[in-house]
């Protein structure tokens, strides 16, 4: 047999920070935090969000990764697969708007004679997508939402509290909702019917947005501890079109 080790590694740079989102591993997977003295492993319960500072993970059992990454308004997702089986990401030391991904196997590849070892990278450049802070407006009440907008006169508004679009009006102008349309998780919420809850006040997410779309997802926290404390996500996608 022959034994040989491998990596992939790819520097991200030119990111928009809060519009990097990390996901592709089992929910509630194990990573090592290599910044902790001593490094220690930590539990991931959802896809991360790289918002800024230094990062050091390996993330184990991580063979697929999927990394959406905001360039100059643009969407580039990083994917990999194949016979690699963990994950790390890194921030070099500058600039601090870098990301840096490794893909490898977990300890050397032994290879019997007569097989075959194939790993695959891909960077790919996504939909047009916009700065998330500048997505978002807030309301008399002092609500945030979004407002999508298609070049055939298509029109919705997204309450990003509660995942619920409260309008929506077709190319014509012909308005649609009359009392909204949004997303009520699975969880045992209060009254009779747990059906009848709702997922207003719940930190819901914006993970991506563009002129006519907007992506929100729900993973656990503190506020859905309470009504539901096994691993989960829950993404709200709208589309007008």
């Amino acid at each position: 047999p022959v034994v040989f080790g491998a990596a992939a590694r790819a520097l991200l740079h030119g990111l928009s920070p809060d519009g990097v989102t990390i996901n592709g591993w089992e929910v509630a997977g194990t990573y090592l935090d290599r910044l902790a003295r001593p490094p220690v492993e930590k539990l991931e319960t959802a896809g991360v969000l790289w918002g800024s500072g230094p990062m050091d993970r390996v993330y184990y059992d991580c063979s697929s990764p999927v990394i959406k990454a905001l360039h100059a308004g643009r969407q580039l997702a990083f994917s990999g697969g194949g016979g690699w089986t963990d994950t790390a990401l890194w921030t070099p030391p500058a600039p601090q708007d870098s990301l840096g991904v490794t893909l490898q196997p977990r300890g050397p590849v032994t290879l019997p004679p007569g097989d075959e070892w194939t790993a695959t990278l891909l960077l790919a450049p996504g939909s047009l997508a916009l700065p998330l802070q500048q997505c978002v407006e807030t309301d008399a009440q002092g609500e945030r939402y979004v407002t999508l907008t298609h070049p055939s006169g298509a029109r919705a508004v997204v309450y990003l509290a509660d995942a619920r679009a409260t309008a929506y009006s077709d190319s014509d102008g012909v308005e649609w909702l009359a009392g909204g349309a949004g997303i009520t998780p699975c969880f045992p919420l209060p009254g009779a019917d747990p059906g009848d809850g709702s997922a207003t006040a719940l930190p819901w997410r914006m993970q991506e947005c563009t002129a006519t779309s907007v992506t929100l997802e729900l993973t656990p926290s503190e506020a859905t501890g309470a009504l539901w404390d096994a691993p989960f996500v829950s993404a709200y996608t709208v589309t007008v079109g």
